[in-house]
Order: C-alpha cells, then structure tokens, then sequence
C-alpha cells in the first residue's frame, strides 16, 4: 500500500506532465494523437470504437451495455482496471450513460456500484465505484457507495461456468434497506460474462426494498457460440435494455469472457435518464 501510494504521489504526476508536453502515438492505433486526443487515444479511434455495439440478438434484457468485450475494448478496460488510468473514467462513463438514454431507461434515484473485493488492490479494486460515480454525475443522480456491500471475498471468477459463479454468488451481497427502501435504482459494474454478479447484487437490493434495478455495464463478454459475422451485422444498433423490476429473471448470459476490457468514447454531456 505504501509504494502504490508513493508511486500516485512522485510518479504518476511527472508521467502525466510528460505525456502533455511530448504526447506518445494513440495506445490503440500507435498513429498520431492530434490535438483532441481523449486519454492517449485519437479521435479516431474513439469513433470507431461505436462498431463494437452489442448486435440486438446479442442484448440482454436486464443489463445496458455499450459495447461487445472485444478488441480495442479490452484493452482500454485493461488500462483502466490494472493500469488505474484515470484519463479514461469520464469518457467511458459517458459512453455508458449515452446507452442508458438512447435505450430510453429514465427515472432512478440512486446509482450503486457493484462493491469491490476487500481482497483486491487498486487500481483493480475500484473499476466499478469509479465509473459509478462518474455515470452519476453524468446523470445528475445521487451515488451511494454504502448502500451495498460484499460479505465475504470471491477471488478470481475469470475460467468459472455460469453454474459455478451464482454457487458462489449466494448471499455474497447485503443492501442496506435505509439507503434503498422505495428507490429505483442504477446499479454499475464494469464487464458482464455470465451475469451473475449483476443478478446477485440485484436480488439484494431487492430484498432490501428497491423497487426496480436497472443495470449498466461498459462491457459485455459475447454470447457463447455467436459468429463476429453476425455480430457485426448489428454493430451500428443502439444499446437497448429492460428495468430490472422485481419478480423478474435475468435471462442466462454469456459465459466467461478473455480477460478485462472496456472502453467507450467521450459524448457530449447529458443529464436525466435511467428509470
């Protein structure tokens, strides 16, 4: 802990000094940044990064992503969870906050993030509570970073089935009924694979009184099975999803995906949204 806080405080400053003054090639392409570079990478890229939108047949109706775990995705997410590159929260929080408006999803009261694993370290730990906080302000909604916690910790999930994720999952999550009694709640995670994760922590929320979860990620991992050429049929489509209300089932996801990715592009800035 000492030496990551001694690198944040000596390192990381003269590190982004030098990136301004002598800005290296675009961590995705490696061609020139220009003058509206977005956290090392190039508007171009930026902009290609729309055709990674999950194809309708790949969406699930319970979680609101705006992009397929693959390709450049993974690696932005990669910068972002174990690299802990800061640069990138605001513009993909902005990415998952268009996908929220455009599948129409207005109306929540509160944003929660999936909590982190005690056992975990940042930059790693605080992926999700990051892009949390940023989707709220986004949205203009409230976050709340206590009003859901992890009991005990899960430790890596990366090669487990579905089956094996939600046995492990059980009773992993606690809502705190007095910050979410009556409310429709945003609840962020960072990558979807199965789905589990998502469904746990919304079964507690729910159990503690929420009225609806909805549900957004950065990332989902593909469906199992699916061709990239179907795939890429639907890659200029909209993310579109459902609320989670309660008595509702999250329908099987995906499996497990490769490894951590995300990515998404600044937007402009809208308020109000998700339901």
């Amino acid at each position: 802990m000492e030496r990551a806080r001694w690198k944040a405080f000596w390192i990381d400053p003269w590190r982004d000094l030098l990136a301004a003054l002598a800005p290296g090639p675009c961590a995705l392409c490696e061609g020139p940044l220009g003058r509206r570079a977005v956290a090392g990478v190039c508007p171009r890229c930026w902009a290609e990064l729309a055709r990674l939108a999950p194809p309708p047949g790949e969406r699930r109706p319970s979680v609101c992503t705006p992009f397929r775990y693959e390709g450049p995705v993974v690696t932005l997410h990669r910068r972002l969870k174990f690299a802990g590159d800061l640069a990138l929260v605001r513009p993909l929080a902005r990415r998952m906050a268009a996908a929220l408006r455009a599948a129409r999803h207005t109306g929540a009261d509160l944003v929660v993030a999936v909590p982190p694993d005690p056992l975990r370290l940042p930059p790693r730990r605080f992926a999700a509570r990051r892009l949390a906080r940023a989707v709220a302000r986004e949205l203009g909604l409230p976050f709340d970073r206590t009003a859901l916690r992890k009991r005990r910790p899960t430790g890596p999930q990366t090669r487990l089935t579905r089956r094996a994720r939600m046995a492990r999952m059980t009773g992993l999550f606690r809502a705190r009924p007095g910050r979410v009694t009556g409310r429709r709640v945003l609840l962020v995670d960072d990558v979807v694979t199965t789905g589990a994760t998502l469904d746990e922590a919304r079964r507690a929320l729910l159990a503690a009184g929420a009225t609806a979860v909805l549900a957004v990620a950065l990332a989902r991992t593909p469906a199992p099975g699916r061709d990239r050429g179907a795939a890429s049929a639907g890659r200029r489509g909209a993310t579109g999803t459902e609320p989670i209300d309660r008595g509702e089932q999250v329908p099987d996801a995906e499996r497990l995906g490769q490894h951590v990715a995300q990515a998404l592009a600044p937007q402009g800035r809208d308020a109000r949204i998700v339901r």
